[in-house]
């Protein structure tokens, strides 16, 4: 995560002492990160770290929101631009149980609709793109931040074979969306946290986790100017 100096930074399947041990690793330098961290149970939550030099977090309007079959969750908070108050974002981040996913995702669609204003949505989502949860989301204004910036770079657009590679099974199931903010504002989005190395989309791991990557998932990165 170091490389990309992120202004907003989700993570999810953490749990309490590894989201503070992250928060410790990216303060070493220069203490300008804090965190929103929810439990999911005891072993496992989700995490937004961000700049807090950069970024203003409106403490009344930090939420979550647990999927009605289980406990796996959506986590949002409402963000400001230090350098100009009026422009304020959500942050979502959650994690969508595998089993449950038909249902969980249209959840996840009903609280997006009652939120105003920018959205940037990021996580697990473990259903692929072939699902009908997709054409929901897209038919509903949001957009796939990886394939809208790859449309404004490349009249080809090369979309990730996999985000999760497991012992016997690899696909892809995390994903950026965003709401309400321009095509044209969407500058670049990668896979890895390494904008000069990017992971190519059509690599294939045999196994993760690996040393060079220490998750079953790969990170997914994104500029977008607000």
């Amino acid at each position: 995560m170091k490389p990309l100096q992120s202004d907003i930074i989700s993570i999810q399947e953490t749990n309490t002492e590894i989201a503070m041990e992250m928060l410790f690793s990216l303060n070493k330098q220069n203490s300008k990160y804090d965190v929103i961290y929810h439990p999911r149970n005891n072993h496992d939550g989700c995490a937004i770290f961000y700049d807090k030099e950069k970024l203003e977090l409106d403490k009344n309007n930090i939420k979550t929101f647990y999927y009605p079959t289980g406990q796996h969750l959506i986590q949002a908070g409402l963000f400001n631009l230090k350098s100009n108050p009026e422009k304020k974002f959500w942050i979502i981040n959650t994690h969508v149980k595998w089993a449950t996913r038909d249902t969980d995702l249209l959840y996840l669609k009903s609280v997006l609709d009652k939120l105003e204003g920018k959205i940037v949505l990021m996580g697990d989502f473990n259903a692929t793109m072939n699902e009908s949860w997709y054409s929901v989301f897209i038919n509903s204004g949001l957009l796939n931040i990886y394939e809208v910036c790859q449309k404004n770079i490349n009249a080809v657009i090369t979309l990730p074979k996999a985000t999760f590679y497991g012992k016997d099974k690899s696909k892809t199931i995390d994903y950026l969306f965003s709401r309400s903010i321009n095509k044209e504002d969407h500058i670049k989005s990668f896979l890895g946290n390494d904008p000069k190395s990017p992971i190519k989309p059509d690599f294939k791991y045999e196994y993760l986790p690996s040393s060079e990557l220490p998750s079953d998932h790969i990170p997914m990165s994104c500029i977008i100017s607000l």
